[in-house]
């Protein structure tokens, strides 16, 4: 199970790597953020009555846009050797050691099983004749017969 979902993750690595975020797009959004930054500080010095109240508001709202367009653009690239990518390094030598322990003796064979009637009993419950109305009254219930 582990193999297995090392081998997904790592497809899912390399879709994000071979298709990247479409060029069109991005530039689309960083010329609307260009637009958005002239035309708010515009549209807030003619609506707004209250210079510094109305500077406030269009600094925050302009550079958060901003922030959200840096943010994006640095999780669109998550590989390499900046401060913020993933560490590849690390996580490859925590999937191969997951994998050497699965190469080990104890890993290849199952564990063992042995039947004992006082430890193993089988309860059978009907639903219908205990009462059982929900999962939390079938829950209480099967722990009162195990305690039993």
């Amino acid at each position: 199970q582990e193999l297995s979902r090392g081998i997904v993750n790592a497809k899912d690595v390399q879709k994000i790597a071979e298709f990247p975020f479409p060029f069109p797009y991005t530039q689309l959004i960083v010329v609307m953020l260009v637009v958005q930054s002239i035309v708010t500080p515009v549209l807030g010095a003619i609506q707004g009555s209250n210079p510094v109240l109305e500077f406030i508001i269009t600094f925050v709202s302009v550079f958060v846009m901003w922030c959200m367009n840096y943010v994006a653009a640095e999780l669109e690239q998550p590989f390499g050797e900046d401060f913020n990518d993933l560490p590849i390094p690390k996580m490859m030598s925590v999937m191969n050691e997951r994998l050497k322990v699965l190469m080990q003796e104890e890993a290849q064979r199952p564990p063992s099983f042995e039947f004992h009637a006082g430890m193993h009993q089988f309860i059978p419950v009907n639903c219908k004749e205990k009462g059982y109305t929900s999962t939390k009254s079938f829950v209480e219930g099967f722990c009162k017969v195990r305690s039993v």
